[in-house]
C-alpha cells in the first residue's frame, strides 16, 4: 500500500545516468556477490575499472561516504538515490588505497571525481574491483535499463530510467 507521501509526490523523471568509472560493463546477474547479483538493493549494472577514480554519474547531492572510501551514495537533482560500490569485499581493505574527495553534503556535478583509488594494489592485496552502480529506489521505476555494454568511458551514457 502506497504512502500519503508516495501518492502526492511527483512520480520520478525519465533521466540517463554516466558511467561513474571507465572499464567493462558486467551486467549485475553476472557479478559474484549474491546480494548484487540477486538485486536485494536494487537494480543497476556494474563496472569492472580499467583507472581509479570515481565520478559522479549525474548532477546531485552526496548522501554518504562511508568511512571505508570504497562506497559513496548520491541522490540525484531529479530524485534518483544512487549506490556507487567500489569493489567486492573491499571492505575489509579499512580504506587502504582509497583516497574519497567527496564529503556528506557535496554538491556535485555529473564527472566531478568522488574517490581516487589504487587499483594494482586493490588487486595485488586480492581482492575484486568489480563495482556496481545501484538504483536503490529502482522501485519507483518502471525500467532501469543499461544502455551501454564493452568498454565505456566515465561519463559515457549508461542507464536509462524511466
Amino acid at each position: 500500500m502506497r504512502t500519503i507521501r508516495e501518492i502526492f509526490e511527483d512520480p520520478p523523471v525519465p533521466t540517463v545516468l554516466g558511467a561513474p568509472l571507465a572499464g567493462d560493463v558486467v551486467p549485475l546477474s553476472e557479478i559474484d556477490d549474491a546480494a548484487f547479483a540477486g538485486k536485494i538493493l536494487g537494480d543497476g549494472v556494474a563496472i569492472e575499472p580499467s583507472e581509479g577514480r570515481l565520478v559522479a554519474p549525474c548532477d546531485g547531492i552526496v548522501t554518504g561516504v562511508f568511512h571505508t572510501g570504497h562506497i559513496v551514495n548520491i541522490r540525484s537533482n531529479d530524485g534518483c538515490k544512487i549506490l556507487l560500490h567500489i569493489g567486492l569485499d573491499t571492505v575489509h581493505l579499512c580504506g587502504r588505497f582509497f583516497r574519497p574527495v567527496a564529503r556528506p553534503g557535496d554538491r556535485v556535478k555529473k564527472g566531478d571525481l568522488l574517490v581516487s583509488f589504487d587499483i594494482g594494489s586493490v588487486r595485488s592485496a586480492g581482492f575484486r574491483l568489480t563495482a556496481p552502480m545501484i538504483i536503490c529506489n529502482s522501485a519507483d521505476y518502471a525500467a532501469v535499463t543499461p544502455v551501454a555494454s564493452g568498454t565505456i568511458l566515465a561519463g559515457d551514457s549508461l542507464l536509462d530510467l524511466r
